[in-house]
């Protein structure tokens, strides 16, 4: 990756880096390189957001990485964590920064790592976050499977 690229990927592929670190959970051996080089022409806008992805794209890696076939939308923090301590791999979609006191503006994408009743935790989130930042974050899971 060039300067440019690199500054995109960092500002603009939380999607893609979400779908690299759920491979490694599911035990898929996929570097940052080598998903680049295999998925970089399904990065839509390559020349503004390099990495980037839009959600037909992001399911489309998704199956042909092997996380699963299908996707589904689930909201409600109950129906997550009960999802997830089915086994089943939960990507967070947020709306908001999940920085401890940050309230900007920022969509952003992760893989659930932990939740429980009163917390829950997601990948590039040091610090985990308690189970009201799931409304105030504007948080919803994607289902694979």
């Amino acid at each position: 990756m060039d300067a440019t690229q690199t500054q995109q990927w960092n500002d603009f592929a939380c999607m893609s880096e979400a779908l690299i670190a759920a491979a490694a959970i599911k035990k898929i051996t996929l570097s940052a390189e080598d998903y680049r080089a295999k998925y970089e022409k399904k990065f839509p806008y390559p020349q503004k957001n390099y990495g980037g992805l839009i959600l037909s794209r992001f399911h489309w890696i998704a199956r042909d990485i092997g996380l699963g076939c299908e996707m589904d939308l689930i909201w409600p923090y109950p129906m997550v964590r009960e999802e997830f301590h089915k086994g089943v791999l939960i990507f967070v979609f947020s709306g908001l920064n999940l920085d401890p006191n940050q309230s900007d503006d920022l969509s952003h994408v992760s893989v659930l790592q932990s939740i429980d009743e009163q917390n829950f935790a997601v990948s590039g989130c040091p610090s985990g976050l308690d189970a009201g930042d799931w409304i105030k974050k504007r948080c919803c899971g994607i289902t694979v499977f």
